[in-house]
């Protein structure tokens, strides 16, 4: 049976005509007819919608096969995300029970003053309660080749909107003029058309969008580590959507394991982005729509296990969110909270203090609450949550979490340079944090390195990277040195001075210098422990500072 012949078999049995189904589509009569006598191909979004309005799988629509049923363990696949799964949740939400707000019942509300006997007091609860599904599979690619009728006329190439590079080839937008267009303003159809090097031969590789009448408004965009993918995100213009009374699709092109590009995962949304909600160093997928009934919200993870996704709905107006650089807000509270953590079940606020572990470590770090951390797991990370308490003092008090271990070592950065990043990548180890500006960067481009300190056992330490040593170093140990007031120090003299603008690690007052730990040059506490340290006298710079070591601890 031919895809035409399954769009009609469907259409059918659920007594719909075509007109019907051209109504709903946004598209003309005559197209629908076209596809059912396989004179014309649906275009990813419409095989996308066409699947969503006739409730069935869009695997089965395009390929006559069911999706594979669920199963115990999730195997992974590099083509397990190829397009068009992610879309089907807006079928759906609309068979889910609905909620009237996104706050659970008996949340507790946070304000910072108390309610004064005839104000009003807006209620923030701590979290956004969020309904977690597990994702066994996604669909397969639906475009692995074009049929004869719509393959690219001669001359596309006057009709490129964009070139982008997709690892070493080229990927194009394309506009033609569509043949489906139903009168009125000229429209046209979008395709993608790739070639894997600058010898090779253009291919088109899908027909993404339909009857667009701006296709000039396309927004492109860059991601990283989205879902495990890198590349490129293609969204029409929003006026090509909102006149049928939906949010536009966004599309994201990628590579293969292989090499070869694909249309790798699709997302509707009227707000559409990618973001590492929860920390782990990997990007997930959000989209926030706006819909004639309400907000649907669909966040989606990739685990260890498997694939997520998180859902949530309103349709009481005081509810509805809007999504900023920041997380989401309540749209009548521009001025409230914003939610952009994700933990468990829920969206938590980005203002909690703390935001896991005991908020008083937060207390010692209020210059650099605002940095963005972002974790990365590879295999030189323990692989914790970044905001688990991991271990507790003799006391029974809860030990920094990763994410305060950052925070304490970003304040003593602070402290020593009066410098400070909007956001940093950061891994974490059993007894050591490490910090660069790259995703990738922790092998051998870590400008700065923090022993876990404030547990007895170890021995904390920093260690700074600076920017006339290394190119890609942040640190300016120029600008360091003049706001240190260093410059014309050198030696123990010079480590006594950055030792002293380190409260966070300091032991006391300094009563003695010499010979120390690993016998390296050391500053001594009045009970004779002491800290090992190494300066660049040339640039008048402290390196490495250790400490502090217990009493007599000497070895070479």
């Amino acid at each position: 049976m031919t895809l035409g012949q399954r769009i009609r078999e469907r259409r059918e049995a659920l007594g719909l005509s075509q007109e019907k189904v051209a109504e709903q589509m946004g598209v003309s009569r005559q197209a629908v007819g076209k596809w059912e006598s396989d004179d014309a191909r649906p275009s990813t979004e419409n095989l996308l919608r066409l699947a969503q309005l006739l409730a069935t799988d869009v695997q089965d629509l395009a390929t006559g096969e069911a999706a594979p049923a669920p199963k115990k363990e999730f195997p992974w696949r590099p083509a397990a995300l190829a397009l068009g799964g992610l879309s089907l949740v807006l079928a759906l939400l609309l068979l889910l029970p609905g909620r009237s707000s996104p706050f659970p019942e008996g949340s507790p509300s946070s304000t910072d003053e108390p309610q004064v006997e005839g104000e009003a007091v807006p209620q923030y609860p701590e979290r956004l309660q969020l309904e977690r599904t597990r994702l066994y599979d996604f669909s397969p690619a639906l475009t692995d080749s074009a049929p004869v009728e719509e393959k690219l006329p001669e001359n596309w190439e006057e009709d490129i909107l964009c070139r982008l590079s997709l690892g070493e080839g080229t990927l194009l937008a394309v506009a033609v003029p569509s043949h489906t267009q139903s009168g009125g303003a000229a429209q046209y159809d979008l395709w993608a058309v790739t070639r894997s090097g600058p010898e090779e031969s253009w291919t088109a590789l899908c027909r993404f969008a339909e009857n667009c009448e701006h296709p000039e408004h396309l927004q492109t965009a860059p991601f990283l580590r989205t879902l495990g993918y890198s590349g490129w995100r293609l969204t029409p213009a929003a006026a090509d959507y909102e006149a049928r009374g939906l949010p536009p699709f966004s599309y994201y092109f990628s590579l293969d394991s292989s090499g070869a590009p694909v249309l790798a995962l699709t997302l509707s949304g009227t707000y559409c982005r990618e973001w590492d909600l929860d920390g782990d160093g990997e990007r997930e997928l959000v989209s926030l729509s706006d819909y004639g009934w309400g907000q649907a919200l669909e966040i989606y993870d990739r685990a260890g296990d498997g694939f997520y996704r998180y859902d949530w709905r309103a349709y009481d107006d005081s509810s509805l969110l809007g999504l900023d650089e920041e997380g989401f807000y309540l749209l009548q509270e521009l001025e409230g909270p914003r939610w952009s953590k994700l933990r468990g079940n829920g969206l938590y606020r980005q203002d909690l203090c703390g935001t896991g572990g005991d908020p008083t470590w937060d207390t010692r770090t209020p210059k650099v609450m605002d940095v963005t951390i972002s974790f990365v797991y590879d295999q030189f990370s323990h692989g914790q949550d970044p905001d688990a308490i991991l271990d507790r003092d003799s006391q029974g008090a809860p030990m920094p979490t990763d994410r305060q271990y950052a925070r304490l070592a970003l304040q003593c950065l602070y402290d020593l340079t009066g410098w400070k990043p909007d956001n940093v990548w950061c891994l974490a180890t059993d007894s050591t944090v490490l910090f660069s500006l790259y995703e990738d960067g922790f092998s051998n481009r870590s400008y700065f390195t923090f022993d876990k300190w404030y547990d007895p056992e170890q021995v904390p330490g920093l260690r700074l990277t600076w920017r006339e040593e290394e190119d890609w170093s942040p640190l300016s140990a120029a600008q360091a040195a003049q706001h240190m007031g260093t410059g014309q120090l050198t030696g123990l003299d010079l480590a006594q001075a950055w030792y002293d603008r380190l409260p966070l690690i300091s032991g006391g007052p300094i009563v003695d210098r010499g010979t120390g730990p690993y016998f390296e040059p050391a500053l001594f506490l009045a009970d004779g422990r002491s800290y090992s340290v190494e300066t660049n006298d040339d640039l008048h710079v402290l390196t490495h500072l250790q400490g502090p070591y217990p009493k007599d601890f000497i070895t070479g």
